[in-house]
C-alpha cells in the first residue's frame, strides 16, 4: 500500500486539496434534474416530465400538472474506494477514504393558471445541482480532509401549451453556493488548511414537448454561462475567477406500450471540452473531457384497490470529466430501483442507486469507486 499511497497523496494535492479552481475529482458534473421518481428510472425524464420536478428535468413538461402540486426531495450518499494492485486477486478497501452524508437535494412549488384558454402553469425550485461533500484522510501521510457545499440553483420557470400536440417552457437558474475544504495535518508543524469558495452564475432551460398521445418527445437546451467563484483561504486574501461552462442539449423519448407501462430514453451532451478557466486576467484550458450521457428507464403503474403502487427500474452511464492515469477518460454506470405509493394527493417514491467506475494506471492499479445513492422524494397535490 505504501507504494500507491504517494499516487494517492498526488492524485489528492492536484485534485482536492488545493485552493485553484482546478479541482473536479469526486464531483459529478453531469448536471442532473432531481425526483425519486425520475431517478429511479434512471434519470430518462426530459420526456416523461409530468409533475412537480419537471422544472428541474424539462419545463415545457409543467403543462402536465392539472393541480397545484409541492415537492421535497432528500438524498442519502455513500462512496467507498477499493484499490487493486498488480498481482492481487482481490481489491483492497480503502476505509480511510469510506464517506456517507444527506443533504435537502430539492424543494419546488408549481401552479396552474391560464391565458385565456391556454394552459400555463408556472413553478419555482430549489436544487442543489453539485454536490461537493468529499472526505478522505491517510495515517501514512497524517492528514484529514473535508470538503462541505455545493452548487445550488433557484430556478423559477413556467410551462405553456400552444396547442394540444406542443408545449414550450423555459426556467431561469440562478446558482449560488458556498464550499469548504479543510485539511488537518496531524504530528506535522505544517499548519491546517481552510478556504472558503462562493458560486454564482445563471442561464436559462429552454424545454419543448411533443406529445403524440402514446409517444412523447422533449428537447432541453441549456444555455453556456460563466460561472463565478470567489475563494481565500480563511483569514487571508481573497481571488476569483470564472468557469466558462458550455451549453448542454438532451432530447428524451416517452412510450407507453400499454396501459400503465411508461418507457423511456434521453440522451445529453455537455461539451465540457470547451470549459475555459479565467484567473487574472489568464484563460486556462483545464483540458475537461466531454460528457455525453444515456439514460433509460420504466415505470409500470401497479393498481392495489384506492392506492396505485408504481415500479420503477433505469439505467444510465456515468462519463467523467477526468481522465486516468492511462489518459483514457473515465467512464461510470448506475443501475437504479424504485418504488412509490399515490394515494390520494400525496406521492410518495423512494429509489435507490448504485454507481460504479474504475480508474486505471499505467503499472495496473485500479481504483474503483462505488456509491449508493438513497432518494425520498414527496410530492403534495394542493387542490382537488
Amino acid at each position: 500500500m505504501k507504494k500507491f499511497s504517494l499516487t494517492l497523496l498526488v492524485m489528492l494535492s492536484v485534485f482536492l486539496m488545493n485552493d485553484t479552481l482546478y479541482a473536479q475529482f469526486g464531483f459529478d458534473w453531469n448536471i442532473l434534474g432531481s425526483g425519486a421518481r425520475a431517478r429511479g428510472m434512471g434519470g430518462a425524464f426530459i420526456g416523461t416530465a409530468d409533475d412537480a420536478t419537471a422544472i428541474s428535468w424539462n419545463p415545457a413538461g409543467l403543462v402536465r400538472l392539472e393541480t397545484p402540486e409541492a415537492s421535497l426531495v432528500g438524498i442519502f450518499t455513500a462512496r467507498s474506494y477499493a484499490l487493486k494492485e498488480p498481482g492481487q486477486d482481490e481489491a483492497v478497501t480503502l476505509d480511510d477514504w469510506n464517506q456517507s452524508h444527506f443533504n435537502l437535494n430539492f424543494v419546488s412549488i408549481a401552479y396552474p393558471l391560464s391565458m385565456g384558454t391556454t394552459p400555463l402553469v408556472g413553478a419555482i425550485a430549489y436544487q442543489r445541482v453539485i454536490d461537493m461533500y468529499e472526505a478522505n484522510s491517510s495515517e501514512d501521510f497524517g492528514y484529514n480532509y473535508e470538503s462541505t457545499g455545493g452548487i445550488d440553483a433557484i430556478t423559477p420557470g413556467f410551462g405553456i401549451q400552444l396547442n394540444p400536440m406542443f408545449s414550450v417552457g423555459a426556467a431561469l437558474n440562478i446558482y449560488l453556493g458556498k464550499r469548504t475544504t479543510k485539511t488537518e495535518y496531524v504530528n506535522s508543524i505544517q499548519p491546517n488548511e481552510e478556504y472558503e469558495y462562493d458560486w454564482s452564475g445563471n442561464n436559462i432551460n429552454i424545454g419543448l414537448m411533443a406529445d403524440f398521445q402514446k409517444f412523447r418527445l422533449g428537447f432541453v437546451y441549456k444555455t453556456p454561462f460563466d460561472l463565478h467563484v470567489k475563494y481565500k483561504p480563511v483569514d487571508g486574501d481573497e481571488s476569483e475567477g470564472d468557469y466558462t461552462m458550455p451549453g448542454m442539449l438532451g432530447i428524451g423519448a416517452a412510450l407507453n406500450p400499454v396501459d400503465n407501462l411508461t418507457l423511456a430514453a434521453d440522451i445529453e451532451i455537455r461539451n465540457y471540452s470547451n470549459v475555459r478557466i479565467k484567473q487574472d486576467d489568464q484563460e486556462t484550458d483545464p483540458e475537461w473531457e466531454n460528457v455525453t450521457q444515456l439514460r433509460l428507464g420504466a415505470e409500470y403503474l401497479l393498481m392495489s384497490g384506492t392506492a396505485v403502487l408504481p415500479l420503477r427500474l433505469g439505467l444510465k452511464t456515468e462519463p467523467k470529466t477526468y481522465k486516468d492515469g492511462k489518459g483514457d477518460q473515465v467512464m461510470g454506470v448506475a443501475f437504479t430501483a424504485g418504488g412509490g405509493l399515490i394515494m390520494g394527493n400525496l406521492n410518495f417514491d423512494l429509489t435507490g442507486e448504485l454507481g460504479v467506475a474504475t480508474a486505471e494506471w499505467q503499472d495496473g492499479s485500479e481504483l474503483g469507486e462505488v456509491t449508493f445513492n438513497i432518494l425520498a422524494s414527496a410530492v403534495i397535490h394542493l387542490g382537488q
